[in-house]
């Protein structure tokens, strides 16, 4: 009996049981041990979706740079909306397409109720649904987003070394809910070749509102990494009390800003920082000028010379600043990356050179490519963090927590790998699929009725819209004619 039951473990699931029982509620309702059972018995195939905790210190692209060197607490807002993933036009918006309040809300927001005339109103209100470049805003921000096979935390994440990021075997979303790719190829089993473009889209199947639980998925959290024991961020930062809420923003060296400040705004040309950048755009000249073999293997050497001669004008250089030790390294690596690149500025390095200019950093530059992170003091490893956190909010406990190191999406790939779900750990390659060549319905492990391909005619991917479009309509309608009406003496008195 015990051999039998056994077997009955390692069975694969059918289509049909699938459809019945890896359902988000049925997943959240198991333990993590039970819930690795189950997955054994599915595709090993996973998405992901990276949330932003701490302070935001990289970005991969620049129409997702929102919230850079800002403290986020994103699972913890999760954790206060429901345990769950939501939708953005959730998140963002507060709008509800079947509530008329809200979509009150949300043309105050956008200041639709503003414009000179209905029209004008009316063309506002559409480009805000229906206007876009690569998705239609009402089918984007009504879905979920993850990546297949990869966490894009380069992309989307928060700290560098302590990202925050959920799960979900793919099973799970193919059968569940309706979804998109908004990439070139529509596979569950591999990362696109192009990581920007590994957007899976998925919309509730009887909801106009998308929302995921998080006891659906497996969250994973920093083991290791050192942390603030206040913020769980890597970060020192300073607490702000504003209009009875707290932020966090990041601690300074204020004397050193000062100096540096001072520095970046006119750097003596006599400096060996800006000598060494004077002599590499000579260098450079020279290079560009000749076509000698001999003497070009010469210039590369001393061009190299050179590089080594900058690196020790900015140490000298961040020396006399009295520049803290625990940014020393940071400062050094930012300004080297800068400095390299000035030498290739022909026009300023004439003005330099003949005494009309200095070379300087703005306070843009400053703010954006010479910023600073001060390390966290009194630090504590992130699993003693979360742990403590979860033990002062016992409500938001989750029951599928993994504590890992290293890069994240190899992390998944070891906890696959470690637990028998996958085979290698790079699901790709498992024993299910050895195939290069596969069809679309095995590239979509079997659920292709599911998919969405026309984003904004599939009432699949839109659902609530018709209902927006009309409510949102009647009330600009309404709004217009009562303004007429006052302007005519009709209308506005009690």
């Amino acid at each position: 009996m015990q051999r039998f039951q056994e077997e009955m473990l390692q069975t694969r699931l059918s289509k049909e049981q699938i459809e019945q029982l890896i359902r988000p509620a049925v997943l959240a309702d198991l333990s993590l041990d039970e819930y690795i059972r189950v997955w054994r018995r599915i595709d090993p195939y996973w998405v992901s979706h990276v949330t932003r905790q701490g302070i935001r210190d990289h970005f991969g692209m620049a129409n997702h740079s929102a919230g850079v060197l800002e403290y986020q607490d994103g699972l913890g807002g999760m954790l206060r909306n429901g345990c769950e993933l939501r939708a953005p036009r959730m998140v963002h918006d507060g709008l509800d397409p079947t509530c008329e309040r809200s979509i009150e809300r949300f043309l105050q927001k956008y200041d639709i109720f503003k414009e000179p005339t209905l029209e004008k109103a009316q063309k506002l209100l559409r480009q805000l649904i229906h206007r876009s470049y690569s998705a239609p805003p009402y089918a984007d921000k009504g879905a979920v987003h993850f990546a297949a096979q990869t966490v894009l935390d380069d992309l989307y994440g928060g700290e560098s070394g302590n990202e925050v990021f959920v799960i979900y075997p793919s099973s799970l979303i193919a059968s569940q809910y309706y979804y998109a790719f908004n990439g070139a190829h529509k596979d569950f089993t591999k990362p696109q070749d192009d990581r920007s473009w590994n957007d899976v889209f998925v919309w509730d199947k009887d909801n106009a509102q998308t929302a995921i639980p998080l006891n659906a998925g497996i969250l994973f959290l920093p083991n290791s990494t050192r942390v603030d024991p206040v913020t769980g961020s890597r970060y020192a930062l300073e607490k702000q009390e504003w209009d009875g809420k707290t932020f966090y923003t990041l601690a300074r060296y204020p004397e050193f800003d000062e100096r540096f400040a001072a520095w970046c705004d006119a750097i003596p040309t006599d400096s060996e920082f800006a000598k060494a950048i004077l002599e590499q755009a000579a260098v450079r000249e020279e290079m560009r000028q000749t076509l000698d073999p001999i003497k070009m293997r010469a210039l590369f050497k001393k061009r190299d010379e050179l590089l080594e001669t900058l690196k020790q004008g900015i140490k000298k250089t961040l020396e006399n600043l009295q520049t803290p030790e625990e940014i020393f390294d940071q400062m050094h690596e930012k300004l080297l990356k800068l400095a390299e690149n000035i030498h290739m500025s022909t026009k300023l390095v004439q003005r330099v050179q003949s005494g009309q200019e200095q070379f300087s950093f703005s306070e843009e530059t400053r703010k954006s490519r010479l910023y600073y992170l001060r390390p966290a003091t009194n630090s504590i490893p992130a699993k003693q963090y979360w742990k403590q956190r979860f033990a002062a909010e016992p409500e938001f406990q989750l029951k599928h927590i993994v504590y890992y190191d290293g890069n994240p999406t190899e992390a998944v790939e070891r906890f696959l790998m470690d637990h028998g779900i996958s085979a290698t750990g790079s699901s790709y390659n498992t024993r299910h699929h050895r195939r290069d060549s596969r069809s679309d319905e095995e590239r979509l492990i079997g659920w292709s009725k599911n998919l969405v391909t026309d984003l904004r005619g599939d009432p699949r991917a839109n659902q609530g819209l018709p209902r927006l479009e009309e409510i949102a309509h009647q009330l600009l309608k309404n709004h217009y004619i009562q303004n007429r009406g006052s302007e005519n003496g009709v209308a506005g008195h009690g």
